[in-house]
C-alpha cells in the first residue's frame, strides 16, 4: 500500500474548514413573477369541521380585485366561486380562506389576510382552481370532474402542501408537485382536539418559491485543455473562467426538484457549449461541494491504474463551512482526486499522529471533524 503523507499535497485535495467563513454572493435573483399560487390545504378534524383551511401565496405584488378560487365539489366541476376581491393588494404574502377565522387563528396563530366562506368545505376529495381577473385559469390542485376519492391526491382528515419551488401550473395539475400526509393522520389532532396543535402538523407559512442551498465548486480536473472551465447551473452561467486548482466562495444556488449542473471551456458563449451535464437533486437549506475531476478526452491519458477517468463532478453532501468553535481544532476534508494514483494513505508525521486516512480511492472523500491533534 502506498502511502501519502500530507506534505505532498498536491496529489489530493486537502479542504480545511476554519473558523472563519467565506464571503459569498447570490447569483439568482427571485424574480417575482406577480401571480397567486395554491400552496396548501388542512381538512380540519375540529368539531363540525371548523377550520378547513385553503392556503395560497402571492408571488410578487397583485392586486386581487376580480380574481377568484373556484372549488370542485365530488368531481361535479368548478361550479362554486370564492371571490379574492377584498384582499386587496398583497405583497409576497400568504392568503387563507377559512370556514373559521377563530379556529384558524388558535391552531396557526394566522389572523390576517383572511376570507372566510363556508363553500371552502373540502371533506378530502376536492379540487381547486386560482382564476384571475380576465377568467384565465392560473393554478390547480386536483383533477376537473374527478372526485378525489381513492386517488393519490386524496385529503381526507389530512392535508396536502406544494413542494418548494414548484410554480403555477396554469391548470395542468401533477400530483407528483406535492406532498401529502396519510389519509386520517389528523384524526384527534389539534388544539382543538386538546392534542398537538395543528400547526406543529401542518407546515402553512412554510412554501418557498425560490430554495436554495450552499455549493462550492472546486476546479480539479486536470486536463490541460481545461485550465479554466465555466460552470452553468440550470443554464444560467454561475462560475465564469474557474481555474485549475481554484475554489469558489460557497454560493446560494437556486434548487428545485432536480437541477443541471453543465461544464463548458473558459470563455464560453453559452449552455450550448457545454461539454458535460450532471443532473442531480440537492436539499434545500443544506451544503455542498462539488468537485471537477478527470478528463475530457480519457484515451489520451494513462487510464491503466484508475478507470474510467472521464470528466466529472464529484458532490460531497452535508458540508462544513465553519469549524466548531472550540480553539485549535480544524476540520479537514481529503479528496483522492489524482486520476494515475492508486489507493493512498494519509499519514501526519510531526507530532505524530500516523495513519489518519487508509486506503483513500480515486474520488473518495474522507472527513476529519474538528480535530486538534492533526497540525498542518
Amino acid at each position: 500500500m502506498r502511502k501519502l503523507y500530507i506534505f505532498i499535497s498536491s496529489l489530493i485535495s486537502i479542504l480545511l474548514a476554519s473558523s472563519f467563513a467565506y464571503n459569498s454572493y447570490d447569483s439568482y435573483q427571485n424574480s417575482a413573477s406577480n401571480t397567486l399560487i395554491i400552496t396548501g390545504y388542512v381538512d380540519s378534524t375540529c368539531s363540525n369541521n371548523d377550520g378547513r383551511t385553503l392556503e395560497l401565496y402571492v408571488d410578487g405584488s397583485l392586486d386581487l380585485t376580480g380574481w377568484s378560487v373556484k372549488v370542485q365539489n365530488n368531481g361535479g366541476g368548478f361550479t362554486n366561486s370564492i371571490d379574492l376581491t377584498p384582499l386587496g393588494v398583497i405583497n409576497d404574502e400568504f392568503v387563507y380562506i377559512t370556514n373559521n377565522t377563530a379556529v384558524l387563528n388558535s391552531e396557526f396563530g394566522i389572523s390576517s389576510n383572511i376570507i372566510v366562506d363556508s363553500t371552502i368545505e373540502s371533506d378530502g376529495d376536492e379540487a381547486f382552481q386560482v382564476v384571475d381577473n380576465s377568467l384565465s385559469v392560473i393554478d390547480q390542485f386536483g383533477v376537473e370532474n374527478v372526485d378525489g376519492t381513492n386517488t393519490n391526491w386524496e385529503h381526507t382528515d389530512s392535508f396536502f402542501y406544494r413542494q418548494n419551488g414548484i410554480v403555477s401550473n396554469n391548470g395542468n395539475f401533477d400530483e407528483n408537485n406535492w406532498s401529502y400526509e396519510d389519509l386520517n393522520s389528523l384524526d384527534n389532532e389539534g388544539a382543538c382536539n386538546s392534542s398537538t396543535p395543528f400547526s406543529n402538523i401542518v407546515p402553512f407559512g412554510s412554501y418557498n418559491v425560490n430554495p436554495t442551498t450552499r455549493v462550492q465548486f472546486i476546479h480539479n480536473s486536470s486536463d490541460p485543455n481545461l485550465d479554466f472551465i465555466d460552470i452553468y447551473v440550470n443554464g444560467s452561467l454561475e462560475v465564469d473562467d474557474i481555474a485549475f486548482r481554484n475554489a469558489t466562495a460557497f454560493l446560494d444556488i437556486n434548487i428545485g426538484t432536480q437541477i443541471d449542473i453543465d461544464v463548458a471551456p473558459s470563455n464560453s458563449s453559452s449552455i450550448n457549449d457545454s461539454f458535460y451535464t450532471l443532473t442531480t437533486d440537492l436539499e434545500q437549506n443544506d451544503s455542498y461541494i462539488i468537485v471537477a475531476n478527470g478528463v475530457q478526452n480519457p484515451s489520451n491519458f494513462d487510464d491503466s491504474v484508475n478507470s474510467p477517468i472521464d470528466f466529472e463532478l464529484s458532490v460531497f453532501p452535508n458540508a462544513r463551512e465553519e469549524a466548531l468553535a472550540i480553539s485549535g481544532n480544524t476540520d479537514i476534508l481529503f479528496h483522492h482526486c489524482s486520476t494515475d494514483l492508486s489507493p493512498v494513505d494519509i499519514v501526519e508525521t510531526t507530532i505524530p499522529v500516523g495513519t489518519i486516512v487508509s486506503s483513500l480511492s480515486y474520488l473518495d472523500f474522507f472527513w476529519i471533524y474538528s480535530n486538534s491533534n492533526i497540525k498542518l
